[in-house]
């Protein structure tokens, strides 16, 4: 007789969704594997200012239960000035209200799964008053390391950045710490936190694949085109992108005249609209094939320098067969080559350069390069981690 999969009390900030950003696909897919895996699971989401009830229809069918906490701006206000002592990030979602849900929902559960950053300080929660249950955190990105790069930026001259900075590092190894089990979606997030290295286990994110090996639509930019992808109301992707076109773009277009270059993704920056049609540039918005654009393009490019975690949408062009050019902040955690599609440059000199080298050269096989990105990031071996250890 197969024996009963634990029950889970699954903690989200947001409804997991496959039409939502990159986290949230993943998010959605430990839910849809664990309930394949056989677990009853529990889901206790925060509502910011209400949800989207596809998101809510979606998840029914993977769960026993769903139970959502209303959240607010002033809610979220008030959880940051209670825990003025630590990081607003770590700070704003610990409302006393989904503390209540918790303790109502946990005792027919084993194993408390809870994802992204704003939730890990429940894992405190949860170790105190529960120390029977076992608590597993999936960690989308290491939150330090993004306050660590703004700071850098700045040139650590901000004194309140500072010491967010500073607390943000005590709070999160401190609530790491109240974990049994740490899911890191890459080796580089792994080596960011060494003194809980025993607890440590590598999966993989998940990344949209296209259909079949080309888009069954033609792409919508004719001739030569470079592509930016990602969701352009962040700051790290708008700002990213500005600054390519301020730096890199002049330089490449008086050189290729008929080079165009398109950046993808949804919402843009009124910022980033302002170069559209002008110069070569497309920003589409959202699109409902990107890998028609993907698929298309003769490169894509990656110039973020902030934020912090893998970068689905350079793993995702990898998928489609484009090669990539990334600074670091870009390519972290992907671990392919130049051989395989990705090229990590230091700099705009130096990735302006990168590109004029590949537009004067060849490029690798598309096919390769999205072989290799299937290999290293199949979602089975998130599945077959999830089989082995929630027991």
């Amino acid at each position: 007789m197969m024996q009963a999969r634990p029950k889970i009390l699954a903690l989200y900030p947001r409804l997991p969704s496959m039409a939502r950003a990159a986290g949230e696909k993943t998010a959605f897919k430990f839910v849809e594997t664990l309930h394949g895996l056989g677990h009853r699971i529990v889901l206790l989401s925060f509502a910011f200012n209400g949800y989207d009830e596809k998101d809510y229809q979606a998840l029914e069918p993977l769960c026993e239960k769903i139970v959502l906490h209303p959240f607010g701006s002033g809610e979220k206000l008030a959880n940051v000035l209670r825990g003025w002592h630590l990081s607003p990030t770590l700070a704003a979602r610990r409302s006393p209200g989904f503390g209540r849900l918790i303790d109502e929902h946990i005792a027919g559960c084993d194993l408390v799964h809870i994802e992204f950053t704003e939730l890990l300080p429940w894992a405190c929660h949860i170790s105190k008053r529960y120390p029977e249950k076992r608590v597993s955190y999936v960690a989308h990105d290491i939150v330090f390391q993004k306050k660590y790069r703004e700071a850098r930026r700045h040139l650590f001259l901000n004194p309140w950045r500072d010491l967010d900075l500073a607390m943000t590092w005590w709070s999160e190894n401190r609530f790491l710490a109240c974990t049994d089990r740490i899911i890191v979606q890459n080796r580089k997030d792994a080596a960011l936190i060494p003194r809980h290295r025993e607890r440590v286990r590598v999966v993989v994110p998940y990344a949209q694949t296209a259909a079949s090996e080309e888009s069954s639509v033609p792409p919508p930019i004719s001739g030569r085109y470079l592509i930016y992808y990602g969701a352009m109301d962040r700051p790290e992707n708008y700002l990213a992108a500005i600054s390519f076109l301020r730096i890199c773009w002049p330089e490449l277009r008086r050189e290729f005249p008929d080079l165009e270059f398109c950046v993808l993704g949804a919402r843009p920056h009124d910022r980033l609209r302002e170069f559209d049609g002008r110069d070569g540039v497309t920003v589409t918005g959202f699109v409902e094939d990107p890998n028609a654009y993907l698929s298309g393009a003769f490169l894509t490019v990656a110039p973020i320098t902030l934020g912090a975690g893998i970068k689905v949408k350079v793993l995702e062009s990898l998928l489609s067969g484009s090669p990539v050019v990334a600074f670091p902040a870009g390519a972290e955690g992907i671990d392919v080559g130049p051989r395989e599609g990705l090229t990590v440059v230091e700099g705009y000199r130096e990735m302006t350069a990168a590109i004029r080298r590949a537009l004067h050269g060849a490029l690798p096989d598309r096919g390769e390069i999205r072989a290799a990105a299937r290999c290293a990031f199949d979602w089975g071996i998130t599945e077959s981690f999830l089989r082995e250890d929630y027991r």
